[in-house]
Order: C-alpha cells, then sequence, then structure tokens
C-alpha cells in the first residue's frame, strides 16, 4: 500500500502521473480497500488520489453528507 500523505487536516494516498481521479471511501471503509484500484489506474495513466474521509473522526451528529460534502471541497 502507498504511504498515506499528511497535509494539514487531510490524509490521503497519492498514486501516478496524469489525469486525476478522487476515489472516495464508502462510510465503513477506510484507504486500504483500494489496493486493486492503486495497482491499476496508474498504469493506464491516471493519478488516483483516495481522501481519507473524516468518518471516524466527527461526532455522528456531524457526519452528514453535507459536512463530508465541506470537508472534500476543502480536500480538493
Amino acid at each position: 500500500m502507498n504511504k498515506i500523505i499528511q497535509e494539514e487536516e487531510f490524509r490521503y494516498i497519492e498514486s501516478g502521473k496524469g489525469q486525476p481521479l478522487i476515489i472516495l471511501h464508502g462510510l465503513m471503509g477506510g484507504l486500504s480497500n483500494f489496493k486493486g484500484v492503486m495497482d491499476y489506474f496508474p498504469g493506464k495513466g491516471y493519478k488516483i488520489l483516495v481522501p481519507e474521509l473524516p468518518v471516524y473522526k466527527l461526532p455522528l451528529i456531524n457526519s452528514t453528507v453535507k459536512s463530508l460534502a465541506e470537508f472534500l471541497d476543502g480536500f480538493l
């Protein structure tokens, strides 16, 4: 698995060069879910970015689509 990059409050993995693809995990997922994607797409000319969504850090009441969309907007 690729090394986790930490920049400010964002943690993510990145692989490859080329057209970027942002891959999102589900609410109970994590970065480790994407080994196959990380192995496949960089060889096809894509840069893969997988941000770690803060689903385990947010209070349950704040784990809404809106709050995750705001987090993703900040990441992008």
